[in-house]
């Protein structure tokens, strides 16, 4: 009964706020975290959503589906959570999104929107602040795909989190990825790989973390280990990253997808296996990077 009204409450929270407040007006939201932190949420697991299709769905919709994922931690929110209009306020009713299949066999165009919405994996698990979306547009050679592999759940399309766990007292948060094992899976099928090698490139996906109000980031060299950043910042990077339709897929009339590209976040790559990103978030723009920030949420690749 309890999870009843969780999801009736984020449902009503996206259908009626335009009523009562401009988007202007919204509070940021925020974490328990930190002296916000209930007494009894020690370590958080979080279970990890599975990938969806989101094509054609209207923005309520799919900001009902975030709100009710949200909700379903009540112990890691400080306060009523309310999808920033920021980041998810140029999502259009009715239109496709960029699809795992498309991004991996078919590139831009009518195939494009193929397969669960490869946003889903951000999109879906809010709690991962800072994700790493790995290089895999077009990467395969699509001569050689077949319908059971378009058929197959278990192909290696991206990394896979296999844990994510908050700590609030703490202001920590971590996800894991299986990249060992993706690698292993694209061995198995390198024969229908364009190129004969695996490409340890990826980036930084973190309009979940400006979603609760943490709007700079920097990945801190001395705590993370076999991380490479290839554009070098020498400061704190401003997370823009936001939803909107937009024309990249080639789809006639475009698709929902994340935009902006940011160099600093797009272009890291890990020199060894495993790895650790640790990611530093702060919500108002340091002085330095040395500046104690109001949160960590680290990335381990494994």
């Amino acid at each position: 009964m309890r999870m009843f009204y969780t999801r009736l409450t984020a449902l009503i929270a996206c259908w009626f706020w335009p009523l009562h407040l401009n988007a202007a007006d919204r509070p940021a939201n925020q974490l328990a975290i930190g002296d916000k932190a209930q007494p009894s949420a020690v370590e958080i697991i979080v279970p990890t959503a599975q990938l969806q299709n989101l094509n054609y769905k209207t923005k309520s919709e799919v900001l009902a589906l975030r709100s009710t994922l949200v909700n379903e931690q009540p112990q890691l929110l400080a306060q009523e959570y309310l999808p920033s209009d920021d980041v998810f306020g140029r999502i259009e009713d009715g239109k496709p999104w960029w699809g795992l299949q498309g991004e991996a066999f078919w590139g831009t165009g009518k195939r494009s929107i193929e397969g669960d919405s490869e946003e889903s994996r951000f999109f879906l698990n809010p709690f991962i602040l800072v994700g790493a979306n790995t290089y895999a547009y077009n990467i395969w050679d699509k001569d050689k795909i077949t319908e059971a592999d378009l058929a197959d759940a278990a192909f290696p399309y991206n990394w896979k989190p296999t844990s994510v766990r908050l700590w609030p007292a703490q202001s920590k948060g971590e996800v894991v990825y299986g990249v060992s094992e993706y690698n292993q899976q694209l061995e198995k099928l390198h024969d229908k790989l364009k190129e004969q090698k695996i490409i340890p490139q990826f980036g930084l996906v973190a309009y979940n973390a400006r979603d609760f109000g943490y709007h700079w980031l920097w990945v801190e060299p001395e705590s993370s280990s076999n991380i490479e950043c290839l554009t070098d910042p020498k400061g704190a990077t401003e997370i823009e990253q936001f939803i909107h339709c937009g024309n990249s897929c080639g789809y006639p009339g475009g698709c929902n997808n994340m935009s902006k590209a940011i160099a600093a976040l797009d272009q890291i790559k890990y020199k060894a296996l495993p790895a650790v990103a640790s990611v530093q978030l702060w919500k108002n723009k340091p002085k330095s990077i040395h500046d104690q920030p109001d949160m960590t949420f680290v990335i381990r690749l494994q």
